[in-house]
């Protein structure tokens, strides 16, 4: 008793707070508060005693005026999920209902978004006894999910003079159903009313529908991106599109959908399980009465351009034209080729190039024309474009650049030999040596992106002994290498060096010194489809190398010649474009540097023949590279998007093989005198400098003058 006489004051004191205007009584549900939630959990502290069902308690939350009667919007602010009927609204609503629709930003964005579902019965079931002559509204925040079985919501009794506006967003999955006078009832997708916020008409939302079929609405606009899933029937609707509207998972057998009219004047996408037939005539669209308005032409692309988990990554785009003025018939005139965007990500997920790709596809309708001439749909295909799109990530030409650079050196270190107690005293005391040397190499290099290198060269030089302790020369070198890479590259350089040297020497110790300065001129060449991208660019190099030890007699004319050293290379190549290909590409400028330190030893003895000396030598050498591994790195773009004078936007930076590394070489020489002027050397050798490993040749022709 005491809390009977004291619910009157109670609804007296909230009737004063929140505007509560009517009070009625739904006497088919009874409130059971007890281990419910209630106020202000779930209604985000609005006046309202959530009930359930008293025959099924997994009827969800009702909605009832048994002991309120509410005034103002609800917004529900947590998600419901039941087997029976998850939101049941009876008079209680005066206003509107948001679901998901709390607080809000400083654009009025509504957050955060909520799911109401149920797995057997209505997602949203609004009872509308007693609301006559009220202006009512349900709005869904976007992102969020009404979900139901029998119907994502039903409106089963509402009341004539009563206006009710279904302003949808986010997921909406199940009918919607109406059983009042259709005159009144209307729904707006993708245009949201904000409570408490301003509205803004240029508020674009999406909408997702996957429902077979909306009764009893008068009216349905879209102002969104609305996406409907599957063939529907809209029966008496008037439907009028303001935003986007694409139709996804269809059959063309039947209409994509009925109404009573359709003005759909632009806008329209389609996408359908069917592959229509050319010079086919398909009903797309029905009118059951009044006019149909529709775009003269659409497209229809295959089913592939929505199915999440496709491989085919093109798809069939059909062009089909309206057979006539206020006609739903369209024939189907022509099929083009269209990619996936999603389907090749997901693909090629992980292999580098993917996304660069999948960015020059969205951004340029050459390349996706490109593509689509030259590559099928399969997933190797995919996996193949994305390779060729590549840039030369294998550094063939960088390390043949610095590794030519060690072949001079090793020549010059065949001249120093030369003097150390090789040459007659006459001929280290008198005159100019002139000495040339050819050279080949071979090599491999099998890292992640690995390739193959030949290279020729030709080394020029001459050089004096000076008072019998010291040696200058002067040496020039041409060098010309191709690098191709195990893809569809390749890379010539064309390199000149110059380098000068110098040595001092006494009877036991000895130090040497050598610089470098080069020029080096690159074409390149990528294979893209039936396209290639070419171009060329220019780079320089510069270096120096100290190297000093001792050198002595081991035994019986047997020499010895342990040293230590430190070396310096470094080099930069010039931005540059490719031309050729739609996929051709425009890169920044590089630098690169080089430092190691280690030393050799070098082995030989002397033998007098008929036609005079005879010098066989061997020679190790061992160098670490100091300093993290270098990788070889591009910044990369489009080159089509830069012009020839502007500075290349890198949109991408790419890593490629590491470059440099340690250096191991053995090499053996073989020197005869021919006469006492003239001299005549072979070598043969492995190196490998980091992870490329070849094979070298040489031979070597000196006269003295």
């Amino acid at each position: 008793m005491k809390k009977a006489k004291l619910l009157p004051l109670y609804i007296a004191v909230t009737a004063g707070l929140y505007g509560v205007l009517i009070e009625t009584s739904y006497a088919a549900y009874t409130c059971k508060t007890n281990g419910y939630k209630t106020l202000p959990e779930l209604m985000n502290n609005t006046p309202v005693v959530l009930c359930t069902n008293i025959d099924n308690d997994d009827r969800g939350y009702i909605l009832s005026d048994t002991d309120r009667v509410l005034s103002g919007a609800q917004p529900i602010a947590e998600s419901i999920n039941a087997s029976g009927d998850a939101l049941t609204i009876g008079s209680a609503l005066y206003t509107g209902l948001f679901v998901g629709w709390t607080t809000y930003n400083s654009e009025g964005k509504a957050s955060p978004a909520v799911n109401i579902i149920s797995t057997d019965g209505d997602a949203i079931k609004y009872i509308g006894d007693n609301t006559a002559n009220r202006n009512i509204f349900i709005s869904t925040a976007p992102g969020s999910t009404v979900s139901g079985k029998t119907a994502a919501i039903n409106i089963t009794n509402p009341q004539n003079n009563t206006n009710l506006t279904m302003r949808l967003a986010g997921n909406i999955s199940g009918d919607i159903l109406t059983l009042g006078p259709s005159d009144n009832i209307s729904i707006e997708f993708g245009r949201i009313r904000n409570p408490g916020a301003p509205y803004n008409p240029s508020d674009n939302y999406t909408t997702e529908l996957t429902t077979k079929k909306i009764t009893g609405v008068g009216k349905i606009d879209n102002y969104g991106d609305l996406i409907i899933n599957g063939n529907t029937d809209w029966d008496t609707a008037v439907v009028t599109n303001n935003g986007n509207i694409k139709f996804q998972n269809v059959t063309l057998s039947q209409p994509l959908l009925k109404a009573k009219q359709i003005n759909i004047p632009s806008g329209l996408d389609v996408i359908s399980a069917d592959t229509p037939v050319i010079n086919q005539t398909y009903n797309l669209f029905e009118a059951t009465s009044g006019t149909i308005v529709l775009p003269t032409n659409i497209n229809v692309l295959d089913s592939s351009a929505s199915d999440p988990n496709t491989t085919e990554w093109v798809a069939i785009a059909t062009e089909m034209e309206q057979t006539g003025v206020n006609t739903g018939d369209y024939k189907a005139t022509k099929q083009t080729k269209d990619i996936n965007s999603s389907a090749f990500e997901r693909v090629t997920s992980g292999l580098l190039g993917s996304s660069m790709v999948s960015q020059f596809i969205k951004g340029s309708s050459d390349v996706k024309e490109f593509v689509l001439d030259n590559y099928g749909s399969t997933i190797e295909e995919a996996q193949r474009l994305t390779r060729d799109i590549l840039p030369d990530l294998s550094g063939g030409d960088i390390e043949a650049a610095f590794n030519y650079v060690e072949k001079m050196r090793s020549h010059i270190g065949n001249r120093t030999l030369r003097y150390s107690h090789q040459l007659p005293e006459e001929e280290r005391e008198h005159g100019w040596n002139v000495w040339a040397t050819t050279d080949y190499s071979t090599g491999k290099n099998k890292d992640v992106y690995g390739y193959k290198l030949n290279r020729y060269g030709l080394q020029v030089g001459f050089d004096q002994q000076i008072n019998d302790q010291a040696l200058l020369g002067f040496s020039l070198g041409l060098n010309r290498n191709h690098a191709k890479n195990e893809v569809s590259s390749s890379k010539k350089t064309t390199q000149f060096i110059f380098m000068p040297y110098y040595e001092w020497r006494n009877d036991l110790y000895f130090a040497e010194v050598n610089s470098n300065f080069g020029i080096l001129r690159t074409q390149s060449r990528r294979d893209i489809g039936n396209t290639t991208a070419s171009g060329s660019y220019s780079s320089f190099q510069f270096g120096y190398q100290v190297l000093g030890g001792i050198e002595t007699q081991l035994y019986r004319d047997l020499y010895i010649k342990p040293y230590a050293s430190l070396k310096y290379q470094w080099m930069t190549n010039q931005g540059w474009h490719e031309t050729g290909s739609p996929l051709a590409l425009a890169y920044e400028s590089q630098k690169y540097s080089a430092r190691h330190v280690g030393g050799g030893i070098s082995l030989w003895k002397a033998f007098e023949t008929s036609k005079g000396s005879f010098v066989p030598s061997l020679n190790v050498e061992y160098y670490r590279f100091i300093g993290s591994h270098d990788k070889l790195r591009q910044k990369v773009s489009l080159a089509s998007s830069v012009s020839e004078t502007g500075n290349v936007k890198g949109d991408y930076f790419m890593y490629g093989n590491a470059l440099f590394g340690d250096q191991l070489s053995v090499k053996l020489n073989a020197s005869l005198d021919l006469s006492p002027t003239f001299n005549i050397t072979g070598s043969a050798g492995y190196n490998r400098y980091g992870e490329y490993k070849e094979s070298a040749f040489g031979l070597t022709l000196s006269n003295r003058f």
